[in-house]
């Protein structure tokens, strides 16, 4: 059986916080059907893709390429869907997000042109740690010989674009989580 109540002490200090961060609340206190004794207070506080500001986060990314051969650069971010909770159990809280999106990039590369294609990334969840599914496409306008440079600074998750965009995704965890501390 399911009930509702008002919140008080550090439940409410919570939800204070939250909204002094500006996450938008969807508030939800469940109590389980068990015992008075065994109740536990769960307290949810998500908020939606748009109020974290993502697209500003993730576009304009920057990899400068050796040699001078140009700089790789997040231009949009599209089919943005997910979302992040705050959640306290039992004293305890939990940062949780989920999101996938796909990130369109170009680079002019010397002496080859302009090429652009997008990484999408399926699976972006604190349980990642740096390490995130990426799925690499590159235009068909992109030309043949621009290929090897693009594997190895755009498709490679080791070096060029990808550890860019990690560092970024880990700067918001790192943000995200200490919205409230224990």
């Amino acid at each position: 059986m399911e009930q509702g109540r008002y919140l008080g002490g550090a439940q409410h200090d919570l939800v204070g916080e939250s909204k002094a961060h500006g996450l938008s609340e969807h508030l939800v206190l469940f109590f389980n059907a068990v015992p008075s004794s065994q109740q536990v207070a769960v307290v949810t506080t998500t908020t939606t893709t748009t109020t974290w500001h993502t697209d500003e986060l993730l576009q304009g990314v920057r990899c400068t390429l050796p040699e001078g051969m140009g700089v790789v650069e997040t231009t949009k971010v599209k089919d943005l869907e997910g979302d992040a909770q705050i959640t306290m159990i039992r004293q305890k809280t939990k940062y949780l997000f989920d999101f996938s999106f796909k990130l369109a990039w170009k680079v002019d590369l010397r002496d080859v042109g302009p090429c652009k294609g997008t990484l999408t990334y399926p699976d972006v969840t604190p349980d990642c740690e740096g390490d995130y599914e990426t799925l690499y496409e590159v235009d068909r306008d992109t030309p043949p010989r621009a290929r090897g440079v693009l594997e190895a600074f755009v498709r490679n998750s080791t070096q060029g674009l990808q550890p860019e965009i990690s560092r970024v995704l880990e700067q918001f965890k790192a943000e995200y989580m200490a919205t409230k501390k224990d």
